[in-house]
């Protein structure tokens, strides 16, 4: 559990990143991480638990072999050095495997948004060529992403990203699921060993088309019919709303102690 020595210590690290990188383009790449429960413990469907790192939905007790989410992308506040990754993924939640891609937005004195993907336990990969319409992949606030994480058989994937109205990235991998959990989350990632703190991106709105496919099948599901668990990030960090009526969208609030529902 992530108590104050721990903080003070992520506080000092992100300190020493925002003094060495405050004058690169780039941010630090972030690291890799699973889910971490604040208590040792997880849901069991339709439970609301608390993360050290993760803000959102996460559903599991199914076999998830498609998922998808179109997210905004918010403005990071320029004050305040932090992390945040709006990202869809398949496991992580009560396993060890991983596959997700989506897009982040740091704080380090100036910003840096930009689209990546990540195959645990590998480090995320950023986006940053091979995009139709735009070599360089750029990402903005205000930006309508849509991630599709898909497998084809066997240990083939499909990852797909589309920044809408200007530029689409597709990359078949290989990798071994247990397609165990499907999530869409808001995420303060870790960098090296440290657990960072959530750059302050307010509201993050998930909508439309938040879904998932299972066993194999072509249809696509809204979230809410797998009876998802909310995730909310300690310490205030991360507020997820409840899933809207029409079952396939939410907000994440970040620094907020409760968070509207978006409509549809």
């Amino acid at each position: 559990m992530r108590g104050r020595a721990s903080v003070s210590i992520a506080l000092v690290a992100l300190g020493v990143l925002l003094s060495s990188t405050v004058s690169n383009a780039q941010s630090p790449g972030h690291g890799s991480h699973l889910f971490i429960p604040v208590d040792g413990s997880f849901g069991h469907r339709n439970d609301t638990v608390q993360s050290l790192n993760w803000a959102g939905y996460a559903a599991s007790g199914q076999h998830f072999t498609a998922v998808r989410s179109t997210f905004t992308v918010p403005t990071a506040a320029v004050t305040g050095p932090g992390f945040s990754a709006a990202w869809t993924g398949i496991g992580g939640y009560d396993s060890n495997d991983l596959i997700q891609a989506g897009a982040s937005m740091d704080s380090l004195g100036t910003t840096d948004y930009y689209a990546w993907y990540e195959m645990l336990p590998a480090a995320e990969t950023r986006i940053s060529s091979g995009c139709s319409s735009d070599s360089t992949c750029a990402v903005h606030p205000r930006d309508v992403i849509t991630v599709t994480v898909k497998y084809n058989n066997g240990t083939s994937w499909t990852i797909s990203i589309s920044n809408a109205g200007h530029w689409s990235w597709t990359k078949n991998v290989t990798y071994t699921s247990l397609f165990n959990s499907a999530e869409w989350i808001l995420e303060a990632p870790s960098l090296g060993p440290v657990q960072t703190w959530m750059s302050n991106v307010g509201t993050v709105h998930f909508n439309p088309n938040n879904q998932y496919q299972v066993n194999g099948t072509n249809t696509w599901l809204n979230m809410a019919t797998a009876n998802p668990d909310k995730v909310v990030l300690a310490f205030a960090e991360g507020m997820p709303s409840a899933i809207d009526s029409g079952g396939d969208g939410f907000n994440v609030c970040a620094y907020a102690t409760s968070c509207s529902t978006p409509g549809n």
